[in-house]
Parts: C-alpha cells; structure tokens; sequence
C-alpha cells in the first residue's frame, strides 16, 4: 500500500481531467443551444409550446 497516496492523486487528477472536459462540454452545448434559440422562430421560443406529438407523449404519463 506504500504506492496508495501516489494512486489517489492519479485518480484525483483523471477525474479533474474529465471534469474539466465535461464542463466545456456543457458550456459548448448551452452555447448552441443559445444560439438555435436565437434562430427559432418566437412561435416556438416558449417552452410551454411543443408539438402536438411530444404534448401526447407527456399526456400519457
């Protein structure tokens, strides 16, 4: 168990690694969500308007 503490910190820094990738996973994705947003026609841009076919699958829940 001597290599332990070595092995934490390897563990530790893979997962700052992936959180790191992560997060600007999701800062690229909010950013092309914004930006179809801004091309979505305002008839569309309110979350309480969906399609009629989504509107029938949260009907049958």
């Amino acid at each position: 168990f001597e290599n332990s503490d070595e092995s934490v910190k390897f563990n530790i820094e893979a997962l700052k690694l992936k959180c790191d990738v992560l997060r600007q996973h999701i800062a690229t994705c909010n950013q092309r969500l914004s930006e179809a947003l801004q091309q979505t026609p305002m008839d569309y841009a309110d979350d309480t308007q969906m399609p009629s076919d989504e509107r029938q699958y949260q009907d049958a829940d």
